[in-house]
């Protein structure tokens, strides 16, 4: 059996058992849809910095022309749903 770096025998095996395609597709479809990017950890994008730390997100979601690696970034992370003070800040 191959071995991946960072995959245990519990979740290779629940990786293995999948069989739930039709939800998977149904995400993929939702991310076509609305221009989401999925940005795998493996993915040379990735941002270096989450790299360094403890846990970091198997996998990101974004919109848009992002360069997660420049020097000086602006990122928004929260909920779906956004208070309306929360979107006056960010948009400003």
């Amino acid at each position: 059996m191959e071995r991946i770096n960072g995959i245990g025998e519990v979740r290779a095996r629940s990786i293995k058992s999948y069989k739930n395609f039709i939800e998977a597709e149904k995400e993929v479809g939702f991310l076509t849809k609305h221009a989401i990017q999925p940005l795998f950890i493996n993915d040379p994008e990735y941002p270096k910095r989450l790299l360094n730390c403890y846990d970091p997100p198997t996998l990101l979601f974004y919109k848009g022309a992002a360069d997660l690696n420049s020097q000086k970034i602006v990122s928004v992370i929260g909920t779906r749903h956004h208070s309306d003070y929360g979107k006056q800040l960010t948009e400003s």
